[in-house]
């Protein structure tokens, strides 16, 4: 972050690579530098109507396999995506959210 602030070029851009935003940052304590990860709202937001639609196909079998499946489907969610400071990306999948529909 130092070497952009002598150069002028300001802070450094975020680019999207493998489902995160991967962002430039300083801690809030100490001031050093450091790289955020954040879940990519784009990739978030397919999950969101992926898991709406395959649900309403699942809307008349019985409780327990779709519950298994939708099980499944946040495990491997909450195991790929948890990185450090990504929590509150995390905690959006659980929420049902507005952009859904």
């Amino acid at each position: 972050m130092r070497n952009f602030k002598e150069k002028r070029k300001g802070k450094p851009s975020t680019f999207d690579f493998l489902g995160f935003t991967h962002i430039c940052s300083t801690n809030y304590s100490s001031g050093k530098f450091m790289f955020l990860r954040k879940t990519n709202a784009k990739k978030m937001k397919n999950k969101h109507l992926e898991i709406k639609q395959a649900l309403r196909k699942r809307i008349n079998i019985d409780v327990y396999s779709p519950g298994k499946w939708l099980y499944k489907i946040l495990i491997w969610h909450c195991h790929y995506y948890a990185v450090p400071v990504n929590s509150i990306s995390l905690d959006r999948l659980k929420q049902p959210s507005a952009d859904c529909g």
